[in-house]
């Protein structure tokens, strides 16, 4: 039978453990490989010995500073593995890794990994250049994990947004790059504000989207007026996105989102709705429940749903039964 990935990344842990254990057995203090070590492991080493040995190093911090020329010239690496990403810490048993329960597995890739552990070892002040001039490569999968280092970066990232803008320019489709891209932009926060909110107008429904999502990302208050706005976009998964990224930046948004409740325009409105019932905050219960008097289905429905979850009752879109319920639990307004 041929082995899965998972069999052979314990393989290839069996094999950095064995030089832990080289190590002590010559008198040596340290519990993990040293960079130069893991450097060649990265180097020569198989697939799944590579990936775990990215891994050391990223967790070595500051001390593996002369790994940097090899984790960069693996950020195009998409070979693909399956790992413990939160939750309870595997336990091992021999050659066994026993998941415990409430444990999560996500995928990555060898780039991806490499492009987390430069932003845990270097000065984001030399990193940052770097990884904006990788943008550059013809090599999407670079170009893609380089996107993923400086959203791990985040907010020092800031003299990266005019690469990242580049990169989202030159998609044509659906591009992990891209999407990549879109997502350090969001972490990169309130500096990509206003070259988010450019976006919101681009013609292609996908761009819209995410730079909506993006602007949910960075948590900002400026975007409020501009999501706002959104919600009555022409296309439906643009108007969900508004929902969703004013109901990630919540309660600064709280106010001006209840505010929809009066608008004239009924999508508008019924988006609005939507956002509430994603912030979970139960005392828009008692502004939603008048909308139950329209006579919009839709806008019903979206109410109805709002109202349970945040209520936890079920009383669908029955206006009578609701407004008792309100009464009797006496919600402030």
């Amino acid at each position: 039978m041929r082995p899965t990935k998972l069999t052979r990344l314990v393989v290839g842990l069996a094999l950095i453990f064995s030089i832990c254990v080289a190590n002590l057995a010559l008198g040596g203090q340290d519990k993990t490989p040293s960079p130069t070590e893991l450097i060649s492991i990265v180097e020569s080493g198989s697939a799944e010995e590579r990936f775990e040995a990215v891994r050391i190093l990223g967790d070595m911090g500051p001390n593996a500073m002369e790994a940097l020329p090899t984790l960069l010239s693996v950020l195009g690496d998409r070979t693909q593995f399956q790992v413990h990403d939160s939750g309870p810490t595997p336990q091992s048993h021999g050659a066994f890794t026993v998941l415990p329960k409430g444990s999560v597995w996500v995928y990555t890739n060898t780039g991806a990994q490499a492009a987390k552990a430069l932003a845990r070892i270097a000065n984001p002040d030399a990193l940052v250049p770097i990884l904006a001039d990788s943008l550059s490569s013809a090599n999407s999968n670079v170009r893609e994990n380089a996107a993923h280092g400086l959203a791990a970066i985040g907010t020092q990232a800031e003299e990266a947004i005019a690469q990242l803008l580049a990169v989202i320019d030159a998609s044509d489709g659906f591009d992990l790059d891209r999407d990549a891209a879109f997502s350090a932009l969001g972490k990169i926060g309130e500096p990509s504000v206003d070259s988010l909110v450019e976006l919101l107008t681009h013609s292609q429904a996908r761009i819209r989207i995410d730079a909506t999502r993006a602007l949910g990302s960075t948590g900002s208050t400026r975007a409020i007026d501009h999501l706002i706005g959104q919600l009555s976009d022409s296309n439906v998964r643009v108007r969900e996105a508004s929902a969703s990224a004013l109901a990630q930046i919540g309660a600064p948004a709280y106010e001006d989102v209840v505010g929809q409740l009066l608008a004239d325009n009924p999508v508008r409105k019924r988006y609005a709705v939507m956002a509430l019932r994603k912030m979970g905050q139960e005392e828009a219960t008692g502004r939603i429940i008048p909308l139950l008097q329209s006579a919009d289905d839709e806008l019903l429905e979206e109410c109805a749903k709002a109202l349970e979850e945040l209520s936890g009752e079920g009383f669908g879109t029955d206006y009578d039964e609701w407004l008792r319920w309100w009464r009797e639990h006496e919600q402030p307004r």
